[in-house]
């Protein structure tokens, strides 16, 4: 209303409205009709990051100014100038490190140049930026970087340990990483500022350069992107990066970093029957006659007494778990589903896709990060624990994966689930007869 006023000390009144995608549509509305027909020596600036969030009735009524971010060199320059100003001392390291994590931002640059300015009159040191904004050390990335090179898992997560111990922004890492993965991509030709020459990743791509294929390493980028989404998803940033070094190195390097379960030893026969074949390491001695085995019936006892009340089923060894648990799944979800509806609709959405130890790993789909959080929450998870705790007679614990993860381990979920049988022949004839009120004179199963 106060734009009909003139000015009382310049031509113009410049109304300057940040953030002009945050206006609701009932403001908008209302700024169109002075917007259409503005007062003489009136000035109306709108300032947006995301003009596509914009009105279109806006938009064709101003007009458009594009700023573009700014370059790693430029942002140094100006840095430089204005800690020249403000008599300030910087190292060159320290303001390329805020430039870089200024993302091409000014206005961020100097926000972070005025935190880096200690009290007292010293140098800005590039250790004491790293301090306040979480950037990894070039040492640190370097040897993460040579540890995936190297499939060095033990290398890796050190390294990560020791950005967590340092007090290290994880976000920043994981974008330093994909970062430097994404500039091996790059010819060796290419203009060194492109390839992160300002920020030392020429260097670090170098290094590696040859050791990785090229395929590979596109996958290992768009495992990053899922990765920081994953990130700020998750309940533990610190696992979450561990977990994706694992499944780097499993990209990156065409192999499972699991050690295969040892083989189960055949069961030892039944007491009280004979051996139905002869002894593959006896050799018969010179003279032997050799005769057909005859087949020996064997006495089945009754079905009746497969289950005596004295008698107890053997029980599955450890690496027996987790065929049981794909077995029995169903029956598993019904278990749930009778303590807690809610936990056993969970339940329902994940697939048994791998086992470590006594931990059974329930696999979701990629986009499903959501559903394995809220899986792994304490009233759901103690649950599901005790359920397959009672159908494996054993103390057994859960965890996620997805089910990208469990086909890279070499576990088809969805094809290791037992599938329903099919119905009988004489089950569909029985039901036809009783539909149309007929009677069954003869069933041919046929030679199958």
């Amino acid at each position: 209303e106060r734009t009909r006023y003139a000015s009382g000390e310049g031509r113009f009144k410049v109304y300057i409205i940040d953030e002009a995608h945050m206006l609701t549509t009932e403001a908008f509305n209302a700024f169109l009709k002075t917007l259409e027909e503005p007062p003489p020596g009136v000035v109306f600036v709108l300032a947006t990051t995301d003009p596509s969030r914009l009105p279109r009735t806006i938009i064709s009524r101003c007009q458009r100014f594009n700023f573009h971010l700014l370059s790693v060199d430029q942002v140094c320059r100006r840095l430089e100038e204005v800690a020249d100003q403000e008599g300030w001392k910087a190292e060159p390291e320290a303001l390329y490190i805020i430039a870089y994590l200024a993302e091409g931002s000014l206005r961020d640059a100097l926000g972070i140049l005025e935190q880096a300015q200690p009290y007292q009159e010293e140098l800005i040191t590039a250790e004491h930026v790293r301090r306040i904004t979480g950037a990894t050390r070039k040492e640190t990335m370097a040897a993460l970087v040579e540890a995936i090179a190297a499939n060095d898992l033990a290398g890796g997560l050190s390294a990560l340990q020791e950005v967590v111990s340092g007090g290290g922004d994880l976000s920043l890492l994981l974008k330093d990483l994909t970062y430097c993965f994404s500039r091996y991509l790059l010819p060796p030709d290419t203009e060194p500022s492109l390839r992160g020459g300002d920020y030392g990743f020429d260097q670090l791509v170098d290094r590696i350069r040859g050791r990785l294929s090229r395929e590979k390493v596109i996958e290992a980028v768009e495992l990053l992107h899922q990765v920081s989404t994953e990130l700020r998803q998750g309940f533990s940033p610190q696992f979450t990066l561990e977990i994706a070094i694992i499944r780097l190195l499993r990209v990156l390097h065409h192999q499972v970093l699991e050690e295969a379960p040892p083989e189960i030893p055949p069961a030892p026969p039944s007491k009280g029957l004979a051996p139905t074949g002869p002894d593959p390491a006896r050799k018969p001695a010179t003279g032997d006659i050799i005769k057909p085995a005859v087949p020996v019936k064997e006495e089945r006892a009754p079905a009746a007494e497969a289950k005596l009340p004295g008698r107890q089923e053997e029980q599955p060894t450890a690496e027996q778990w987790l065929p049981v648990v794909q077995k029995k799944w169903p029956q598993l979800i019904a278990e749930v589903n009778k303590k807690q509806k809610s936990t056993g609709a969970l339940l329902s959405l994940a697939i048994p896709g791998g086992q470590q130890g006594n931990c059974i790993l329930l696999s979701f789909e990629s986009g499903q990060a959501v559903l394995r959080e809220r899986i792994m929450e304490t009233n759901h998870r103690k649950i599901i624990e005790e359920a397959l705790s009672r159908l494996l007679s054993a103390s057994a614990r859960i965890n996620t994966i997805s089910i990208q993860e469990a086909e890279l381990a070499g576990v088809s979920p969805a094809a290791s689930l037992e599938q329903p049988a099919p119905e009988q022949p004489a089950d569909l004839v029985e039901e036809a007869a009783r539909i149309f009120n007929g009677k069954i004179f003869k069933v041919d199963k046929g030679e199958g």
